[in-house]
């Protein structure tokens, strides 16, 4: 106990301590809120891109899909032969990517055109394919 000394608080050290960790605080605090707004305006930018991107894509893909109609239109406007006709219909048919808006009325006229009979089959199957072509917009 002769060499024990009492210790005195430091207090500079401890209020200059509690100032800069304030100060360390504040600063970060405030970098984060910047960073945190640049990228949300960044991810509203980038979602209104992302919405731009897939309208033009719903469009290009209904294009693509009156455009396949209309070459299968033509193509069964060639040929006289009834069997060959549903070959070509059956493959290109089936083969034409269609838009989502537009699956139900692909189905019904699929439908339409495996239940045709031999009589008139060229003439029904224009028919539908050409009442398909005018719902696309």
């Amino acid at each position: 106990m002769i060499f024990w000394r009492k210790t005195k608080i430091n207090w500079p050290f401890w209020v200059f301590g509690l100032i800069a960790i304030g100060i360390i605080v504040s600063v970060s605090f405030l970098i984060f809120n910047l960073l945190h707004q640049n990228l949300q305006k960044e991810n509203s930018n980038l979602a209104v891109d992302i919405n731009q991107k897939a309208e033009q894509v719903k469009q290009a893909v209904a294009l693509n899909y009156k455009n396949s109609l209309n070459n299968l239109i033509v193509v069964v406007k060639k040929i006289e032969n009834t069997s060959e006709i549903k070959s070509e219909v059956q493959k290109i048919f089936l083969d034409i990517r269609v838009p989502q808006e537009y699956l139900d009325a692909h189905l019904k006229a699929w439908l339409a055109i495996d239940k045709l009979s031999e009589t008139n089959f060229k003439t029904d199957v224009l028919q539908i394919l050409q009442q398909l072509t005018d719902q696309v917009k």
